[in-house]
């Protein structure tokens, strides 16, 4: 075995590479950011639409909701169903 050069273990990826790496997280962080924004703003407006619709989606007379919870299917009573 040889001497070993002392700038052998000096050697390593940089500034360069540091700055790169670190904007990337700050990306990924910016970016999951926004993704969260924009999810919470759909659900919002998903939930308000339901909300909206509800007294609409009533059912008249001779239909029933099968889930009282504003997400069931409207169903008619039809003659012969055994009620």
């Amino acid at each position: 075995m040889g001497t070993t050069n002392p700038d052998y273990y000096a050697i390593g990826p940089g500034w360069a590479a540091f700055v790169a790496t670190f904007a990337l997280a700050l990306a990924v962080i910016f970016l999951a950011r926004s993704l969260n924004k924009h999810l919470r703003k759909v659900r919002l407006e998903a939930a308000s639409s339901v909300q909206a619709a509800a007294p609409a989606a009533r059912p008249e007379s001779g239909l029933s909701v099968e889930d009282r919870d504003g997400g069931g299917d409207v169903v008619a009573r039809e003659t012969g169903d055994g009620e």
